[in-house]
């Protein structure tokens, strides 16, 4: 989208309360899985401690922490693929076993160069005197559409900052997931750049 561009996307998976992540894989296999792609940054040896692990040439990072685990990968700016970040999501699903979820959803972060019209309105409504301009506004939108929660959070400073979680709450097991991960994670990204397209739009 013109004028708008993702800096950040990650998908975080919830397992039942008594599940600890770290105890679904073995280290050395998933490790050995991606070949010397795979680096350890932090994975102290109390089961509960955080583990965190980077995959070197595609930056996407894995995050174990009690009973989630989030895969994140940063956005180049030149770069408008989310094909390393699907890829790895897969494999790193293809190491852990079939496992219920409690949850998951995806998260996109967008900064935006043009201006929201709809938080000029609402600054020109409300100004007075003795307040003075608006200068920095935050909003939430909440929105569901095909059993999905898409909540927007948005600072309007400059550039606008957007964050957009879409989560589903489900019952669907981690083989199934891997199945439908890249389906799934383009149909939200598509909702999810509309909302903000009509966020931003200037009509």
């Amino acid at each position: 989208m013109e004028n708008v561009q993702t800096t950040l996307c990650n998908v975080v998976l919830l397992f039942s309360q008594d599940t600890v992540t770290r105890g679904l894989i073995d280290l050395s296999n998933f490790l050995g899985s991606f070949g010397n792609r795979a680096e350890i940054i932090s994975w102290a040896n109390h089961p509960l401690a955080p583990g965190h692990i980077q995959i070197k040439d595609t930056k996407t990072e894995i995050i174990f922490m009690g009973n989630s685990i989030q895969i994140q990968l940063p956005i180049e700016k030149d770069s408008s693929s989310f094909e390393p970040f699907i890829n790895d999501s897969i494999k790193i699903l293809n190491n852990l076993p079939k496992k219920s979820l409690v949850a998951f959803g995806f998260n996109w972060d967008f900064i935006a160069y043009n201006e929201a019209k709809l938080f000029k309105n609402i600054a020109e409504k409300i100004k007075t005197e003795i307040i003075g301009d608006l200068s920095i506004a935050t909003m939430r939108l909440i929105y569901s559409k095909d059993n999905v929660v898409y909540t927007l959070d948005l600072v309007n400073s400059q550039p606008i900052n957007i964050h957009i979680n879409a989560h589903h709450q489900t019952t669907i097991d981690t083989t199934d997931l891997n199945n439908k991960f890249k389906s799934l994670f383009e149909k939200d990204y598509s909702n999810s750049l509309m909302l903000v397209k009509e966020v931003l739009k200037n009509e």
